[in-house]
This record gives C-alpha cells, structure tokens and sequence, in this order.
C-alpha cells in the first residue's frame, strides 16, 4: 500500500521534504507451529513488530526484509515529488504508535532523512514503544539523542557497518551499501526471531526490551564457527568484530546474544559460547542469550552479540 504523506517540520533542526511516500509491507503471519513469545507475563499478545526504511538506504533494507523475514512490518519513507495530499502523516504515526518495537533505518548522511527519523522516533519513543534506530558506524557523531527541546527519540542507536561481521572472504564483497545492508538486516533477524520463534532455550519481548534501555548507544558483532569447538569459535569472533570496532565488550551494560545452530547444537555449545561472553562483560552488566535453531546452519554455529553502552 502506498500513501503520500505531508507534512511541514519547520521545528527540525534540518530541512525535511513536505511530501514523503510510504510504502506498506503488511507482516506474513508466523507459522502456526511456531508459538510466538508473549509480551509480558501476563499478557498472550504476540508482539507488533515495526521495520521503517528512511531514505534510499532504509528502505531497500526494509523492502528485503519484508521478503525474507516474517512477523514483522515494514515501511519504506522516501521523498515524493508527488504534491497531491492523499492521507496526513499523523495517520503513519499513529499506526507506529500502536506497535511495541520500532526500528528506525536510516542513512545519517542524507539530513533530511535524518530529521525524517527523529520526528519518528519522537512519536515511538513518546508513546512508550521501544525503539531502536540502526545507522552507519560514525552516524553518532550527527545524530543527537535528544531534540531541541524535545525529548529522545531513540532508546538505543546502533551504528553497524562491514566491521560488525565476520572477515569476507575472497572475492571481497565491497564495503557500504552491501555489508551494512546486510548486517543491518542480520541484527533486526536476530532480534525479531528471538522474540517470535520460542525453542527450547528462548527469551521474550521483556528480555530484549531489558537489554535495549540499558544504554544508549549500541554495537553489534557477528562470529561464525565450524571446527570441534565451533561455539567458542563463533562466541570470540562475534567479540574481536565488536573491539575492532573500539567498543570493548567490558565497557558494555546490556548484551542481548544469540546463538544460531542446527539440531547438531548441544547443550554444551551453548554453554560454552555463554560462558565465554559472560566471562568478558563487567559483573554488573545485564545480559541475556537466546538460541535460534535453524537446520540451514548445519554444522556451523553462528553468534551474534548486541551490545548497548550509556
């Protein structure tokens, strides 16, 4: 579904386009073998998960994971020359507003884009719902917390590139649009998955949400191993990605892991590759591993650390 939203953010510290156009990817429902986590424990609803693609950049991103990933929305926000208004955009932000987490995918280059995703964030962010923007690594350094005399509009920003996964191997897949497409994509798979996929090993909406207020800022790093000592392999991996990126994982204050192996996972791959994370992390440090099964993974185990910083 596409709309053309309009809207004049003469507030904004950057120039933001009057019209924008929103294209809609309703989520394909989870399989029904697939029980989905719950929101709380009180509570049978499963999660509203919401993906917005700000940009260019953001909403390729989006539009790849609405092919690939289920139980999850997705909005691609682009600039229109269209001048026509067809639906105000307080009726796309109400729609955000009613979901329990949002990610903001954006390119921090294009400013207007970047205005874009602070009015939404503000949205999410007022309205309670947990909201994670994911930008280029360096994106920080031009995207502030907090607004001009608004509140935050982000409870964590993380900032990925081709740094945050394993070594390329030859030939070398170029570094930009590509490797920090795919591990922005990567790290909303995980997280999502986590939520609405329980295995034997799983964790909830309340866990991830537990993890992404510690800090606000983030760092993710991607291990892959496939030797005898496969989930220690992976485990150390996914930590050097996030010191090669000059965030020690000692500094962090929340670590959400998950580990991603097939039924030839045991129980000691696990532990092995929780042990070696939890021995790296301060001993205040709130962290959380989950397991994603997936028989694709054959033989291999991948781990995939997310770490938030205050």
């Amino acid at each position: 579904m596409t709309q053309t939203l309009n809207a004049t953010l003469t507030s904004y510290p950057f120039p933001v386009a009057t019209n924008w156009s929103v294209i809609t990817h309703r989520a394909t429902p989870l399989p029904t073998t697939t029980p989905s986590a719950a929101i709380g424990s009180a509570s049978d609803v499963a999660a509203q998960i919401s993906a917005i693609g700000i940009g260019k950049f953001g909403a390729s991103v989006a539009r790849l994971l609405s092919r690939s990933l289920r139980g999850i929305t997705c909005y691609e926000v682009t600039p229109s020359l269209i001048t026509e208004q067809s639906e105000q955009i307080s009726t796309f932000l109400y729609t955000l507003q009613q979901s329990d987490l949002v990610f903001i995918l954006i390119d921090a280059a294009d400013l207007e884009c970047a205005a874009m995703a602070q009015m939404v964030g503000r949205e999410s962010c007022g309205a309670g719902v947990l909201t994670i923007a994911i930008a280029r690594l360096g994106a920080e350094m031009c995207l502030p917390e907090h607004l001009a005399g608004e509140g935050k509009w982000y409870h964590s920003l993380f900032t990925v590139s081709g740094r945050s996964l394993p070594p390329q191997p030859e030939p070398v897949i170029p570094e930009g649009d590509a490797l920090t497409g795919y591990a922005t994509r990567h790290m909303i798979t995980a997280i999502t998955t986590l939520i609405t996929h329980q295995t034997g090993i799983c964790i909830d909406f309340a866990d991830v949400a537990a993890i992404m207020r510690e800090g606000s800022m983030g760092r993710l790093g991607v291990g892959v191993g496939s030797s005898d000592s496969r989930a220690v392999t992976a485990a150390k991996a996914a930590i050097e990605r996030l010191e090669a990126q000059g965030v020690p994982l000692a500094h962090a204050s929340g670590v959400l892991v998950s580990v991603h192996g097939s039924s030839a996972l045991t129980i000691d791959d696990f532990d092995d590759a929780s042990r070696v994370v939890h021995d790296r992390v301060a001993e205040d440090a709130n962290i959380i591993v989950g397991l994603i099964s997936d028989e694709q993974m054959g033989y291999n185990v991948k781990v995939t650390v997310m770490a938030t910083y205050s």
